[in-house]
């Protein structure tokens, strides 16, 4: 199978992918311990990607210490093999949350504009001041769309708020329209959640009774910067969310 495709065939972001087949290539003894890498140009042509995807994939191969940037010289191997450990790993939101892409709809119920406050930044992350758009609405089930999953807030800054759908629906998520139309790649996720209670204006939404227990997840999306180009806020009743992990044996670096 050719390299391109086989970065097609899955939803890991390229540069893992890239750093994944660097990797074994180095653990099987090619290119040899000490000797250099090909240039970042060569690895351009061989991948088929672009040059922040493999600045990335050296980055990732760096954290796990099989290589080695000297100035002037190049990216040199030296060592074969990962030091070992366990840590909890997930590669994308789908693997965090049961409810996949493909079997959810966002009913969008309120758009509108506005600028962030000082006070939201500990939530956001954004600069007050910011521009920014808020979608409100439903997280409902495609099969059975009087099921309502989750209440979604989604925030998303400019000048990526362009590429948002107009639709009152919608089956794909806005940071993959928003990557789509910059055709840049998320870097980062972060996701916190937090214990809440159902307001009662969120209880008529979720169908749920007032003040009963929730689950609030908050994700922030990164391209290169530090300042996420969209927030969402999802606050599912308790009955209707499932954490999902697994402990897989990777090396010592941090988690996706």
């Amino acid at each position: 199978m050719e390299i391109r495709e086989s970065l097609m065939r899955t939803n890991a972001p390229k540069y893992v992918l890239v750093a994944d087949l660097l990797a074994k290539e180095i653990s099987s003894g090619y290119p040899e311990v000490g000797t250099l890498l090909p240039k970042e140009s060569d690895l351009i042509a061989r991948f088929k990607v672009s040059r922040t995807t493999i600045r990335e994939a050296l980055k990732r191969l760096s954290a796990l210490k099989l290589i080695e940037t000297i100035h002037g010289v190049g990216t040199r191997v030296i060592a074969r093999q990962q030091s070992q450990s366990f840590m909890l790993t997930s590669r994308s939101i789908s693997e965090l949350v049961s409810y996949g892409a493909g079997a959810t709809r966002f009913r969008v119920l309120r758009r509108e504009s506005l600028t962030l406050r000082p006070e939201d930044t500990p939530v956001f992350k954004m600069p007050a001041g910011s521009a920014a758009l808020r979608l409100m609405g439903q997280r409902t089930s495609k099969a059975d769309p009087e099921q309502i999953i989750a209440i979604c807030r989604i925030y998303v800054r400019k000048p990526y708020l362009t590429a948002v759908a107009h639709d009152r629906e919608m089956d794909e998520a806005v940071y993959t329209q928003i990557s789509r139309a910059f055709d840049m790649e998320i870097q980062k996720i972060e996701q916190e959640i937090q214990a809440v209670f159902v307001s009662p204006e969120e209880a008529q939404l979720l169908r749920a009774t007032p003040y009963s227990p929730a689950l609030q997840v908050v994700r922030r999306y990164f391209f290169e910067d530090e300042v996420p180009f969209e927030v969402t806020v999802n606050t599912y009743p308790g009955h209707n969310f499932t954490y999902k992990m697994t402990l897989n044996r990777v090396a010592d670096t941090p988690a996706l």
